[in-house]
């Protein structure tokens, strides 16, 4: 790939220079962190010679590196093409009401989190509503990073939540559900998707936002709708409408461009049209916060009483397990393996 990518006449294919450098780039990186971390665990072996079998420094190192070396691992297990791909996340309250909102903004929050312990850049594109800070009916949440699509994919699907709600009655439990989509966030290029505008609804409006100059008082959100299939992104996140419409479209053409890749082939069902109602029964993972405190995959089986661990952005451990399972149901039946089994309640 670098003799490749040396080559005198490597700008005389534009398209192939771009595929070539971005994919040297991407390799490069992933091999400087390999390095890093046989670095670190010499270093560690040359401190444990000397040092106390009871050192708490060195437990704290050692799972330090743990963390890292389960995320290179799981890198390396790539079953899909745009696994380097950005990621583009879209939480949407489901059964439940207020709880529900309550329980998207909660996950929202959590896969920000997630995002700022493993070094990915999260934006939050769009919120609806934003008066709320402590719910909201839909989220959009753009996650930036090597390798942020192959990471996120764990997290497609339907998510139950039960606890004791703030909004609820007293003394009873509740459930509530949101559904997770995760896209690959392609480049116009890779994307390969034409938007007529003839195809579109484009509609402003106000952001219901904290304030600042020109914020709330012009129509600086933008929503478009691609009427022949339905699929929408909005975006609110700066005071230019302009800024604001680009970064919709390019969520709109990243979604378009998952959606026919999907119909393409038969690996997996059409993204919309078999989308799982957020009720009971369709949850790749249920979070209990009450009576006791447990997170399930029910994909993978894998548990873990650290329920608020998993809240704070733990999420490594269901990544690689979720990893593991899906390249071996690949391996089995020769397709990708997003889409979850019906599961009861716990």
């Amino acid at each position: 790939m670098t003799t490749e990518a040396s080559q005198p006449d490597l700008w005389d294919r534009p398209d192939t220079a771009a595929t070539t450098l971005t994919e040297l780039s991407r390799t490069s990186t992933l091999l400087k962190r390999i390095q890093t971390a046989r670095s670190e665990i010499a270093a560690l072996a040359d401190l444990a010679g000397d040092a106390p079998a009871d050192c708490a420094d060195l437990a704290s190192l050692l799972a330090g590196i743990e963390q890292r070396c389960s995320q290179l691992e799981t890198h390396c297990l790539g079953t899909d093409d745009h696994d380097e791909c950005d990621a583009l996340l879209r939480i949407t309250a489901g059964a439940g009401g207020t709880e529900a909102q309550a329980w998207a903004r909660m996950l929202t929050d959590m896969y920000a989190k997630w995002c700022r312990r493993n070094g990915y850049d999260a934006e939050l594109i769009a919120m609806s509503p934003q008066h709320a800070s402590d719910r909201c009916t839909a989220a959009e949440l753009k996650v930036s990073g090597a390798g942020a699509y192959g990471q996120m994919r764990a997290e497609h699907g339907v998510q139950r939540l039960s606890r004791m709600s703030p909004y609820g009655n007293a003394d009873k439990r509740q459930t509530s559900f949101a559904h997770v989509e995760v896209v690959p966030l392609l480049q116009a290029d890779d994307a390969d998707i034409e938007l007529d505008e003839a195809d579109l609804r484009i509609d402003t409006f106000r952001s219901s936002g904290p304030g600042g100059q020109h914020r709330n008082k012009a129509d600086t959100a933008v929503r478009i709708v691609h009427e022949p299939t339905g699929l929408r992104a909005s975006c609110d996140a700066t005071r230019s409408q302009a800024r604001n419409k680009a970064m919709a479209k390019e969520a709109l053409r990243s979604r378009l461009a998952h959606r026919q890749r999907q119909q393409r082939t038969t690996e997996i069902a059409d993204l919309v049209g078999q989308r799982a109602a957020a009720e009971f029964g369709s949850q790749i993972r249920s979070y209990v916060l009450f009576p006791h405190q447990l997170v399930v995959d029910h994909r993978t089986g894998y548990k873990t009483p650290n329920a608020q661990a998993v809240l704070d952005g733990d999420l490594t451990e269901l990544h690689q397990a979720w990893r593991t399972w899906s390249r071996g149901r690949q391996a089995q039946s020769g397709s990708a393996a997003d889409d979850p089994p019906s599961h009861p309640g716990l």
